[in-house]
């Protein structure tokens, strides 16, 4: 994502949290609930569309996606905030 590669990923665990579907507001990323051919090949053909027919949307999510700090440094200031809020 930080070269502007969008992600297609499978709805499981983190990626499920992390990465937003383009059909989602301000979704940035592709995702598929099953590790099945149809979800796949559905999954497959909305980036085919996307790149071929919506280049615009497709240049709004590269930019969104290469804006997000995914650093380690951010991570862990989001789990001292999640730990300190605990108390």
């Amino acid at each position: 994502m930080q070269y502007g590669t969008v992600p297609m990923v499978r709805s499981t665990g983190g990626l499920k949290d992390t990465v937003v579907d383009f059909g989602d507001f301000e979704g940035w990323g592709i995702r598929f609930n099953h590790a099945s051919p149809g979800d796949i090949t559905h999954a497959i053909s909305r980036a085919i569309d996307l790149y071929f027919n919506n280049a615009e949307h497709l240049t709004w999510m590269r930019q969104r996606m290469m804006g997000i700090d995914n650093s380690w440094e951010n991570s862990v200031k989001q789990y001292l905030n999640l730990y300190e809020s605990m108390k």
